[in-house]
């Protein structure tokens, strides 16, 4: 089943000043009603409605409408996160889920002072590796007793996605890899605290960007690649070799064969069940899949003279669902 969303932003702290004696600020309450694939979260469908705003004050701005938003921006991070003392193979979708959820809640109260606030987090690939624990011991817990066996790490590439008001600019990639490695052990007590037993055995945590990290690092530097939020490779097709593979497909010799039946670019209706909920509430629900949203076209702008709500389509586009792997 699916449903129909009616998000509503009630916030009333926009920044509304006449420029000048000749113009009125005015203050649009927009109401947004759409169609969706089941399980999307109202905040997925939030950040991509804000994605929107600059085609929207564009179009506003060829009927002579003096047009300024003042709303909240859009930010998007995409960062390493290395567990150490986890078992010897890759997050399923419960605990990749649990991680998500946890990152989020996490990042949540650490930024709330920033006036940020998460709006997704998304696991996009992982690589599972082994150190040796008798090095690490001797490098970094020399007071530990030294064993033999291995200590099994994991890299989780993760896409962070919040919005937040300007002023001031912020650097959201530092800002979240800050918060990680500055609170890691808070961060760690909170993976362990939950009945998720892949998490119970992590002693370190650590974040660092794509670009600095040597596996993620290695693949870009290879032209390996990396598949995009649906699945594709950038430059058309499903790669061949190399990159992540969507959850439901399998690699052959001749590529990646998808499971599963999906949409093809057209609207679909049938099957959709209807309700309303409020852009300000608490809503959880339980997503099928976690691979992002085609962009949504969006009636949400905020001018600062002459008001005007674009209208807004109903659309469905093709996409792969679920956690990837590289």
């Amino acid at each position: 089943v699916g449903s129909l969303l009616t998000l509503q932003d009630q916030d009333d702290s926009y920044d509304c000043v006449a420029k000048n004696s000749n113009t009125v600020c005015t203050l649009i309450v927009t109401y947004v009603t759409l169609t969706h694939i089941p399980g999307l979260e109202p905040e997925t469908i939030r950040y991509e409605l804000l994605k929107q705003k600059d085609q929207i004050i564009s179009d506003l701005g060829k009927n002579d409408y003096d047009v300024r938003y003042v709303g909240d921006e859009t930010l998007e991070a995409q960062i390493v996160v290395t567990l150490r003392g986890v078992p010897e193979e890759e997050m399923g979708d419960s605990e990749a889920k649990y991680f998500q959820d946890k990152l989020r809640n996490f990042l949540n109260n650490t930024m709330s002072s920033s006036g940020i606030q998460i709006l997704s987090v998304r696991v996009d690939g992982q690589y599972v590796y082994k150190e040796n624990k008798r090095t690490l011991q001797r490098e970094e817990i020399l007071h530990r007793r030294i064993q033999d066996s291995s200590v099994a790490t994991v890299d989780v590439l993760t896409t962070v996605k919040g919005i937040h008001r300007p002023p001031p600019d912020v650097d959201f990639d530092e800002l979240v890899e800050d918060s990680i490695d500055r609170e890691s052990d808070k961060f760690q007590d909170e993976l362990k605290s939950g009945c998720e037993e892949y998490f119970h055995d992590v002693d370190h945590i650590g974040s660092s960007s794509v670009m600095n990290n040597a596996h993620t690092r290695g693949k870009l530097d290879s032209n390996e690649g990396f598949l995009d939020e649906d699945g594709l490779d950038p430059q058309g097709g499903l790669q061949s070799g190399g990159g992540f593979l969507s959850q439901g497909s399998t690699k052959s010799e001749g590529g990646y064969e998808t499971e599963g039946s999906q949409i093809e670019g057209k609207p679909q209706t049938e099957g959709l069940a209807t309700d309303e909920l409020n852009y300000g509430e608490d809503v959880s629900s339980e997503p099928e899949n976690r691979s992002g949203i085609p962009d949504l076209p969006t009636s949400t702008t905020l001018p600062s003279s002459i008001g005007a709500i674009a209208a807004i389509s109903e659309q469905q586009q093709s996409f792969s669902a679920g956690r990837r792997t590289w």
